[in-house]
């Protein structure tokens, strides 16, 4: 659950900094595919994403808001890995962004299913 809260936070500062600065991506970095939405649409995906994952984690432990929470931070991190790879951003932002953000979010995602179904 701290993970999620520090993604939270982290979503927060980068729409603050998206809202004051108005350049948070740089397609030098990210790729074009992040460009073609504004920054704050990212940082407002993961913050609610982080929140309705946060909000299954609490006990009493509810897995289908996990799972939907991690699928659509899974989505977030995968589409902003991609872009970075193949979109003419920079290849170590994707590699990042796969290893830590999508994959715990598959697992995430796969045990809330999996006990969403019992």
């Amino acid at each position: 659950m701290a993970f999620e809260f520090g993604l939270f936070f982290i979503g927060a500062l980068f729409w603050v900094e998206a809202r004051l600065q108005g350049d948070a991506f740089s397609a030098d970095i990210y790729g074009n595919l992040a460009l073609m939405l504004p920054a704050e649409f990212w940082a407002a995906l993961m913050m609610a994403a982080a929140a309705i994952t946060i909000n299954g984690l609490i006990k009493p432990i509810h897995h289908r808001r996990v799972a939907i929470g991690s699928c659509l931070q899974l989505a977030n991190f995968a589409a902003l890995a991609y872009s970075a790879a193949f979109t003419g951003g920079e290849f170590v932002i994707a590699v990042f962004a796969s290893v830590m953000f999508v994959t715990p979010h598959i697992w995430l995602a796969f045990e809330g299913l999996r006990n969403d179904a019992k």
